[in-house]
């Protein structure tokens, strides 16, 4: 909330806006204790939220390359959707090898 306040005060700031202008301002912020220091958490929660991140992104690569996968299909006009029902079973496998 407070940062939301820092940001509508900066734009309402009179004269040309510059970063050097926004610094200061900040700085004055900071040392009049009304800006609060950032949240950092701990080291385990800050390796599973990157696990997650890194989980959630193969999730995403694989998805693109199945989508890939099945408009090559589309493009060949290889209708192996209307035989099977899950493209990437393994009886739609070894019907594509």
């Amino acid at each position: 909330m407070l940062f939301l306040y820092i940001l509508n005060m900066s734009k309402q700031s009179k004269g040309k806006k510059t970063d050097k202008k926004d610094s200061k301002w900040i700085c004055d912020i900071f040392k009049h204790d009304l800006l609060k220091a950032s949240f950092i958490p701990k080291k385990d929660i800050r390796k599973l939220r990157e696990l997650c991140r890194y989980r959630y992104k193969l999730i995403c690569m694989r998805s693109s390359k199945r989508n890939r996968y099945q408009n090559a299909m589309t493009v060949s006009n290889i209708g192996i959707a209307s035989v099977v029902s899950d493209p990437f079973g393994k009886t739609a496998q070894s019907i594509m090898e």
